[in-house]
């Protein structure tokens, strides 16, 4: 799979259509998570970026046949709240620029919940579905490399 494979989530109209496109993740289960500040410490012992966002890559498992595999990526996170033994039952807004997503919207809003500046997101086949674990080392990120203070 390719970068060019993910779509932005822009505003509540593309919200509403991922969410359609992935039936609010219902029946889905959260396979990976990897969140990643851009700071750093060089090897000289400086800190760099220590204030700078974190971002966030989620992989969900799904019984859909349609959207089997899911990848999202936020960026420049505010909010990152996750108890995953919640159904999911996704929703979404897009207000003043922020993007936030209520994992379990119907049970309890505020137990699985991320609020972050972009969303990106792209599916898969079923190929990509198993227990092996894909875990990355780094996100892919529109925002570039890692931040210097």
């Amino acid at each position: 799979m390719e970068e060019a494979d993910f779509r932005a989530v822009d505003n509540q109209q593309e919200i509403d259509e991922f969410l359609d496109l992935v039936g609010g993740l219902h029946g889905a289960l959260l396979r990976e998570v990897t969140l990643l500040s851009r700071g750093y410490v060089s090897p000289e012992g400086w800190m760099h970026g220590d204030a700078a966002p974190h971002d966030a890559r989620l992989v969900f498992h799904s019984q859909n046949r349609d959207t089997p595999w899911i990848e999202l990526i936020f960026e420049d996170i505010e909010v990152f709240q996750f108890r995953p033994s919640w159904d999911f039952e996704a929703n979404g807004t897009i207000d003043q620029g922020q993007i936030t997503i209520w994992f379990a919207a119907k049970t309890n809003p505020e137990a699985c919940v991320i609020k972050a500046r972009t969303m990106r997101y792209r599916i898969g086949g079923v190929e990509l579905l198993g227990n092996a674990v894909r875990t990355v080392s780094a996100i892919p990120t529109q925002a570039g490399e890692p931040v210097d203070s």
